[in-house]
């Protein structure tokens, strides 16, 4: 991955208004996981204009509201908002220390199968949840190498990236020391990782 990658990514035009950069959703934490849930709002509210959150652990909720009063930008909502803030979203992020549980399954696959032409960041628990057939080209899975073989079936390596890409139609996200990135026709990696991405 280049700088002449990294140029095409999209950049805040001067005139744009609050919600014009990006309305993200993002959906995980449990009552034994909150740090990658609290991580993703974090990183989402430096680079996207509104930042929605909810967690089917109420105790993450308090977590995220908190949070916002040091300095993230984000909106906790309730399991009934959810519906509505999906449909307005850009993209959802899901999984982030997310529950492996029948209800969570039941909430991954019903909005993939609900929302197939909205963009989803399967990540973690959503990755051990999720149901392969809902796949699209808006999807990406972010798996490491153990998720990816639970995903897939397979041993994760840089050639599989590609080959589970093109088999479901998604993009993947390969991650470790080095990190494939493939739609199923193209593959790139990024090799600028450390030992620090072991956190949360």
């Amino acid at each position: 991955i280049t700088r002449q990658v990294l140029d095409k990514l999209a950049k805040p035009k001067p005139g744009s208004h609050k919600g014009d950069n990006g309305i993200l959703t993002i959906i995980g934490g449990s009552r034994q996981y909150h740090g990658a849930l609290v991580y993703a709002v974090e990183s989402a509210s430096r680079f996207v204009d509104l930042v929605y959150v909810h967690s089917p652990a109420k105790e993450n909720n308090e977590i995220i509201r908190f949070l916002k009063k040091r300095s993230a930008e984000c909106i906790v909502i309730s399991r009934s908002q959810l519906a509505s803030v999906v449909e307005k979203s850009d993209c959802v992020l899901i999984g982030n220390g997310l529950a492996l549980t029948q209800a969570n399954k039941h909430l991954v696959n019903s909005l993939l199968k609900k929302y197939s032409d909205k963009k989803f960041v399967l990540d973690a628990g959503a990755l051990r949840l999720c149901d392969k057939k809902l796949f699209h080209d808006n999807i990406i899975g972010t798996p490491h190498a153990k998720e990816f073989e639970a995903l897939f079936g397979c041993k994760a390596s840089q050639n599989e990236a590609f080959m589970q890409a093109r088999k479901w139609n998604c993009v993947v996200l390969l991650k470790g020391q080095t990190d494939c990135v493939s739609d199923g026709e193209s593959i790139y990696c990024n090799t600028t990782g450390n030992a620090g991405m072991t956190k949360g």
